[in-house]
């Protein structure tokens, strides 16, 4: 369970957050939109602690994690893999760094490679994989470090559509097989509904919320459902919620 308290931060004389207050419960799935600069990608490296704020509480399951990593797998917009390992081995850094044992964890990481449609690239450098397959396997990283909380930074927003529906679905396959509470940031207000539970608007900067939205359908939920009557008035009314914001 997260939970977000009175959080500010400010970058020198820059204000960028002012006073979030957010809860995502043990197996929940929230995204954050937003503009861009409102602060969105701030409160993921805050809860992650990777980022002390000015200002603000920020708990994991009950426990402090201000200034504390290693409580939240993050996942950065970038992939990040080290250039130095090859794929498989990369999709373990998580695991080894936190000490798991890495026999488990390359066997968890090998079953779910050829989920992701990643077999035969194990032992493949990632200046030989295509930008797809480098988020397959930051993906899976993130998935396969023995976390339960998973905070994603627009962890698809660089890739072509149907890469981006792919690791969509798998996504939230994922998310339900490893019971993971999620907090998600993208611009894609269509991805959002299809993933959350619940869907919060940001103002721009100093971000604050201005819109939530919950998702009233369960898991897993088709692209068709969009056209739905059950979510193409949220939809409309999260594109009101971005342009008022």
């Amino acid at each position: 369970m997260i939970e977000i308290r009175g959080l500010r931060h400010r970058f020198g004389d820059l204000d960028v957050l002012d006073g979030i207050d957010l809860s995502v419960p043990t197996g929940g799935f929230t995204t954050l939109l937003g503009p861009s600069g409102c602060g969105k990608s701030t409160v993921l490296r805050v809860v992650a602690g990777l980022l002390t704020p000015t200002s603000g509480t920020v708990t994991v399951d009950g426990h402090d994690v201000v200034g504390r990593p290693g409580r939240v797998a993050h996942m950065p917009q970038r992939d990040l893999l080290l250039p130095w390992r090859r794929a498989l081995a990369n999709a373990t850094v998580g695991a080894e760094a936190r000490g798991l044992d890495r026999t488990a964890a390359r066997a968890e990481a090998a079953r779910l490679f050829e989920r992701f449609g990643l077999t035969g690239f194990e032992r493949t450098w990632p200046a030989r994989l295509s930008g797809g397959m480098r988020q397959r396997v930051a993906l899976l990283r993130t998935v396969v470090s023995g976390l339960t909380t998973i905070a994603l930074d627009e962890p698809f927003g660089a890739l072509d559509a149907l890469t981006r529906r792919d690791l969509q679905g798998w996504l939230a396959e994922l998310r339900g097989e490893y019971r993971s509470t999620v907090l998600l940031v993208t611009h894609d207000v269509d991805e959002a509904l299809v993933l959350s539970d619940r869907v919060v608007v940001l103002s721009a900067r100093p971000g604050r919320i201005v819109h939530e939205v919950d998702n009233p359908l369960p898991h897993p939920r088709p692209f068709a459902a969009l056209g739905g009557t059950e979510l193409a008035g949220r939809r409309a009314e999260l594109f009101d919620a971005l342009g008022a914001g």
